[in-house]
């Protein structure tokens, strides 16, 4: 059992002369759910393609289970379940016979856990696949890519075309999965599913990492939303800490952002009086915006 079921370092890709994915180096602990952040075009397809062999670097090296993925790829491909942005089947076959073909390409009988994925997801696999609407062929691919119990998942926005409700039983899949030593390698550019499951969150932007780290620690990086109200012979120092703006005040109710670490906050607190406060947790989405318009800034000072 290895530490980190996928380690990458430097991991480059240049498409000719247009960038792909530049210096990616992340570590992804065995047993943990590790999201993979960014919008359409950021880099997340390439990275996957790099870490399952389809793609060869253009420099930096990539480890699956203490594989090698680019000198020892079939063993890579064997330890590990995909799940890509967009999956096709043999329109002609059932989900049963898909499964069975597959298997016997593994040359594993899956057939059983297939079986058992299908009630979790309420996935009849006695239809074919032509009759199969968009939602439906993601469970049978969630099916291909877990029925083998691999010990490394890679899963490509694998909530697509899936309703609430079995969104959650998909999560609820992938952390059972985890819990027993599974990792999952969590693609996705939809904020709120990364904040929901993952342990650890990376976040891509132009093919670059801008940000990799546990989600408590990313929220910590965010903005707060904090409410005070006064009691009637205390307020505000002028000028606020640093870190702190005015947002709003209405009479001894006061409405303030708070950029960083709660210490700031803390400071604020010994110096007045209050009688309630209110503190609004970060969400993922800001913290992701905040990265974003922070690497923008600092792209428009080198370009002035």
């Amino acid at each position: 059992m290895y530490e980190y079921a996928i380690q990458t370092a430097g991991l480059t890709k240049y498409y000719g002369r247009r960038r792909g994915i530049l210096d990616v180096s992340i570590q992804v602990p065995t047993g943990s759910i590790y999201g993979f952040l960014g919008p359409n075009g950021a880099g997340k397809t390439t990275m996957i393609r790099l870490l399952l062999g389809f793609l060869r670097p253009s420099s930096g090296v990539a480890y699956i289970g203490g594989f090698d993925v680019r000198r020892q790829s079939l063993d890579v491909r064997e330890n590990v379940g995909y799940l890509p942005g967009e999956i096709r089947f043999f329109n002609h076959l059932t989900g049963y016979r898909t499964v069975a073909y597959l298997s016997r390409l593994r040359g594993t009988d899956c057939r059983q856990r297939a079986a058992f994925l299908a009630r979790k997801l309420d996935l009849d696999l006695n239809l074919k696949v032509r009759y199969c609407s968009r939602g439906m062929r993601q469970k049978l691919g969630l099916i291909q890519a877990m029925m083998h119990d691999p010990a490394v998942l890679i899963l490509d926005e694998p909530t697509n075309s899936l309703d609430p409700l079995m969104q959650q039983q998909v999560y609820d899949l992938l952390r059972d999965y985890a819990a027993t030593g599974g990792t999952v390698f969590f693609s996705s550019h939809i904020i709120s599913e990364v904040e929901r499951i993952c342990d650890r969150a990376a976040i891509i932007r132009d093919g670059q990492l801008v940000a990799d780290d546990a989600i408590a620690e990313l929220r910590k990086r965010s903005i707060q939303h904090v409410r005070l109200v006064l009691k009637d012979n205390s307020q505000l120092p002028s000028p606020l800490p640093d870190g702190m703006r005015l947002v709003g005040q209405k009479g001894q109710d006061v409405y303030l952002i708070v950029e960083g670490s709660a210490e700031i906050l803390q400071r604020l607190l010994r110096s007045i009086e209050v009688d309630y406060i209110s503190i609004e947790p970060p969400s993922l989405e800001e913290v992701f915006l905040r990265f974003y318009r922070k690497v923008e800034t600092e792209d428009e000072r080198q370009t002035a």
